[in-house]
């Protein structure tokens, strides 16, 4: 009886290591308490800095509401590095409609909490850096990475103390020969390190690169709990379905052009 059960978990869970993109695989990366290597080496490289980050200290994730009849807010994460700087780190698996809005929501959620009380004192403010990624695609230009702050009408910049990264993985697919960034290598690593079954799967820089070891050995599946497969197993379902429901609705609003269209040349035809 022991054999049989054996044989059907490793028949359901075959894989060798849990998403990056999941809750759990969120929480064992960027979100890990214990070591924080591979948080400080991706802000890094998601901000475009030469200067390596020493330390950060991850906070808590509730923001509470700023008065009565303003909403609260939960965060993937907050830090602090050593200078000061704060980051915001979110995951948006889906599509979202308000996407923009909702990650300026965050931004400034957080900007608040960093005034002083008293008579709104403004000095020292240090930058915020807010970091979101959308699994899917939110336009159709081509940047799959962004990085922008408030510019005037010349392109210069006015302001520059929230400064915003979008990451739209759903644009960026490439395969490991095509490689070419450290950007890249950290996506390919959050994209596709789950569907690899053995480390030999896995490109050589991910085996080699001693911050990416790490983050490997964080998101083995046989480190997991029983109680945290299960969830991680519940939430790959829901996911796929979420998915599936947008894929149908995606299907409908096309469908729905195609008519419109069709009724637009029948009535030119008309008149």
């Amino acid at each position: 009886m022991a054999k049989t059960t054996q044989s059907k978990s490793k028949k359901d869970f075959p894989k060798r290591f849990i998403s990056m993109l999941s809750d759990l695989g969120f929480k064992a990366t960027f979100g890990n308490l214990n070591d924080t290597t591979f948080l400080r080496k991706a802000i890094q490289i998601l901000i475009q800095s030469d200067v390596p980050i020493k330390e950060v200290v991850i906070e808590n994730t509730e923001a509470l509401p700023l008065t009565k009849d303003s909403r609260g807010a939960f965060f993937d994460l907050t830090c602090t590095d050593e200078t000061g700087k704060s980051y915001v780190v979110e995951m948006q698996l889906a599509n979202f409609t308000h996407f923009i809005h909702r990650v300026k929501f965050y931004a400034f959620h957080r900007y608040n909490t960093l005034i002083q009380r008293g008579d709104y004192h403004f000095d020292d403010l240090k930058k915020i850096y807010m970091i979101a990624f959308l699994g899917g695609k939110r336009d159709k230009s081509k940047e799959f990475h962004q990085i922008s702050c408030l510019r005037n009408q010349h392109g210069e910049i006015f302001d520059d103390q929230i400064t915003y990264i979008t990451v739209e993985l759903g644009k960026w697919d490439k395969k490991e020969s095509e490689l070419e960034t450290e950007l890249d290598k950290l996506l390919y690593l959050m994209k596709f390190t789950h569907t690899a079954t053995t480390k030999d799967q896995l490109p050589e820089f991910i085996r080699m690169e001693k911050w990416m070891k790490k983050t490997i050995k964080e998101l083995e599946v046989k480190q997991l709990t029983p109680e945290q497969r299960m969830a991680y197993e519940i939430e790959l379902a829901n996911v796929g379905i979420l998915l599936g429901e947008m894929k149908r609705h995606k299907k409908a609003l096309a469908e729905l052009d195609n008519l419109n269209e069709e009724i637009a040349e029948k009535e030119e035809k008309l008149a």
